[in-house]
């Protein structure tokens, strides 16, 4: 059975362990040779997190016209890599993407940059990139 049937449920989604700090965004990305997914998550505190999906119950049972759904979130790999929080991850999935194909772009607010594999979840680089002008030559 999928759970106490004698509350009425309410969809819920869980994770095995919780983060450190406040999480700041969430993202879907696929690894390209297993096709399973995976949710990134940035905290404020600079943590990046990979999460599985795991699909645990669909009721098959409609209360009051709802079905609910129940997912967990197992912890896959972490790090504290950021100073500032994750604001925009970009998944490399294109066969032409050379050597990044397979990987994540995570970029931090203060624009820190990390290289990520999703398939062994290997972080490889981090690299802060800053935009400047050209100063005049002296």
């Amino acid at each position: 059975m999928c759970g106490d049937l004698t509350r009425t449920p309410s969809p819920r989604k869980t994770s095995d362990t919780a983060l450190d700090g406040f999480v700041a965004g969430l993202h879907l990305v696929q690894n390209g040779r297993t096709k399973e997914r995976f949710i990134i998550g940035g905290a404020d505190d600079g943590t990046v997190a990979f999460w599985t999906i795991e699909h645990v119950c669909v009721s098959s049972i409609a209360i009051e016209t709802n079905n609910h759904s129940y997912s967990s979130f197992k912890l896959c790999a972490r790090w504290i890599i950021f100073t500032t929080p994750l604001t925009k991850v970009i998944q490399f999935r294109d066969e032409k993407a050379g050597p990044l194909r397979g990987c994540v772009l995570c970029i931090s607010q203060d624009g820190t940059i990390a290289v990520i594999a999703v398939d062994g979840f290997q972080l490889y680089e981090t690299a802060f990139y800053t935009s400047f002008t050209p100063t005049e030559n002296m």
